[in-house]
């Protein structure tokens, strides 16, 4: 059986892709890993910006194995860097 899930795209994965967000049928059981995957099979340009997104499943920070449910929003974005140590000690 297959259901619908939106997925978010921002920052550099959004520029290489052009769209902000897409709407996809997938099967039951599947993995945020197996949607990179087909995303990259939809895109291709964008597969080593796809590669080295992380992912959040209905704003829950996701791993690969993530299995995505019916109606999920998923979003791609980058790894987003720490701050500085200023200000400690």
């Amino acid at each position: 059986m297959e259901h619908n899930v939106t997925v978010l795209f921002f920052a550099s994965v959004r520029a290489q892709i052009g769209r902000k967000e897409v709407e996809l049928k997938v099967p039951e059981g599947t993995t945020v890993g197996d949607l990179k995957e087909e995303l990259i099979q939809l895109y291709p340009e964008a597969e080593d910006v796809l590669r080295s997104m992380l992912a959040a499943v209905n704003r829950e920070f996701s791993d690969q194995e993530t299995v995505v449910p019916p109606g999920a929003k998923i979003a791609f974005f980058p790894h987003v860097g720490g701050g500085s140590p200023r200000g400690r000690g």
